[in-house]
C-alpha cells in the first residue's frame, strides 16, 4: 500500500510539471520564434511516473510589421489547443490527489483500530 502512495505522489509531480510546461507555452504565446514543448506522462520501471519534456519544432506562422521588409515567425502555441490541454492535467492531479487523502483515512481508521 505504501509504494502505491509514491506512485500517486510521484504522479503528483508529473501533473505539475505537465501544467508548468503548459503554462510556459501560454506565457510565450508572442514570443516569436518560441517553440512549444509537450510534457507527457510516463511509467518508469519501478511503477511510479514521471514527465518527459519533447519540444515541439513544428514552425510558427510567418508575419512581416507593415513598413519592415523582415518576415518574422510566429510562436507555433495554438491558445485554445493550451488551454483544452489543462482540463485533464487538472483531474489527472485530483484523482491522485484524493487517492492519498483516502489513503490518510484508511491509515487513521486502522490506527484507530489499533489502539
Amino acid at each position: 500500500m505504501i509504494s502505491s502512495v509514491y506512485n500517486n505522489i510521484s504522479a503528483l509531480f508529473a501533473f505539475g510539471t505537465k501544467m508548468g510546461v503548459n503554462a510556459g507555452n501560454l506565457a510565450n504565446v508572442n514570443t516569436d520564434e518560441f517553440k512549444k514543448s509537450r510534457a507527457d506522462i510516463v511509467e518508469t520501471s519501478h511503477g511510479s511516473v514521471e514527465a518527459r519534456i519533447n519540444r515541439v519544432d513544428t514552425p510558427g506562422q510567418l508575419y512581416s510589421e507593415p513598413g519592415d521588409p523582415e518576415i518574422r515567425q510566429m510562436s507555433n502555441v495554438d491558445i485554445a489547443e493550451e488551454v483544452v490541454q489543462t482540463i485533464p492535467i487538472r483531474h489527472g492531479y485530483e484523482a491522485n490527489l484524493k487517492m492519498i487523502s483516502v489513503y490518510d483515512e484508511l491509515l487513521g481508521s486502522v490506527i484507530n483500530i489499533v489502539k
